[in-house]
């Protein structure tokens, strides 16, 4: 029961399982193997831009406190990268690695070698936006798009 899924490298997926609890697995094409490597994961998965082997995602077991993650697909080991912003559950990277997120209506920048907490860029409800969802950026970094529900 695969809800979403990221892709390593060719030869390895991270994926996002739904059950009780929800996990994340990283899955070994080559070797026909699957790891369970966190629980309660956000469905949210993304390679982490210009980092060795490391997948990001929230961390959602404290229902209080939703953690963005990154862990080394390698070597398993995990580590904080800031907090969410209100129980939002998608993100995005840009190409240069700094973290897009929002909060429904709000769109917020975080730099991990900058900034200390979240950046707001830009009110989205100020041109009649109330709710936004997924949240993606160009492979080029220079569009920004947004789900939009109504």
């Amino acid at each position: 029961p695969i809800g979403y899924h990221c892709w390593v490298n060719p030869e390895m997926v991270s994926v996002f399982v739904v059950g009780e609890p929800n996990t994340l697995n990283l899955i070994d094409l080559k070797n026909d193997n699957a790891e369970e490597v966190a629980k309660s994961p956000g469905v949210t998965l993304s390679m982490i831009p210009n980092s060795d082997n490391n997948i990001s995602f929230i961390d959602l077991s404290d229902d209080h406190n939703w953690l963005f993650k990154k862990m080394n697909v390698q070597t398993k080991e995990t580590a904080d990268i800031v907090k969410a912003i209100k129980k939002f559950p998608y993100f995005t990277w840009t190409p240069g690695g700094i973290l897009i997120s929002g909060d429904g209506k709000r769109i917020y920048k975080f730099d991990p070698d900058r900034d200390a907490d979240w950046v707001e860029l830009v009110n989205l409800g100020d041109y009649g936006i109330k709710d936004f969802t997924r949240i993606t950026v160009s492979p080029k970094g220079d569009l920004l798009a947004v789900v939009v529900t109504e």
